[in-house]
């Protein structure tokens, strides 16, 4: 396994383009704490506090934070992932530990499947997820698929009853 320098490196010095290719995707990884690399003893310390950290929480906060820390590591890079040099190597452990933690967080509501958004589905890295005022809560799952998959169905069939209200004000049909 390669360190992430070592990675940045090797993108800008190969020609070969299967390779370049497989090392962004291992950077883009990287970049959404999806792997982390190699590990000094004191990385591995850290990421242990990290993950002894975010274990106990739920999968909706753990969820916002994941975004909020996706969104400060597009912004120090620029989206661009060969940028993740620019990124505090503690910022990149953190959000590793955030993803590890997900993978098997408690649902909030036990009795009712909670929907969430799978990791394999979240927005490409790069993609800079809709941020909220401090003062308020971050939107709901819901709320954020609609404003990132606007023309989707997210699983929520409504079924609305015929609009007749036009129909009101004409002549009652004849009695049998």
């Amino acid at each position: 396994m390669m360190s992430t320098a070592e990675l940045v490196t090797k993108q800008g010095e190969s020609p070969d383009q299967r390779t370049s290719t497989l090392i962004n995707q291992e950077l883009n990884k990287r970049c959404q704490g999806k792997s982390i690399g190699q590990l000094t003893p004191i990385d591995i310390a850290k990421f242990t506090g990290y993950t002894q950290k975010y274990t106990q929480n739920d999968h909706i906060s753990l969820n916002s934070v994941y975004y909020e820390f996706q969104n400060k590591i597009n912004t120090i890079t620029n989206a661009d992932s060969s940028q993740i040099l620019k990124v505090p190597p503690d910022l990149l452990l953190e959000i590793a530990a955030i993803y590890l933690a997900l993978q098997d967080a408690p649902s909030t509501v036990p009795e009712k499947k909670q929907p969430s958004i799978p990791l394999t589905q979240q927005p490409p890295y790069g993609q800079l997820l809709p941020q909220q005022p401090d003062n308020q809560y971050p939107p709901s799952l819901d709320q954020y698929n609609n404003r990132m998959y606007p023309n989707m169905h997210h699983g929520h069939h409504q079924h609305h009853p015929p609009n007749y209200s036009a129909d009101t004000h004409q002549n009652p049909p004849p009695p049998y």
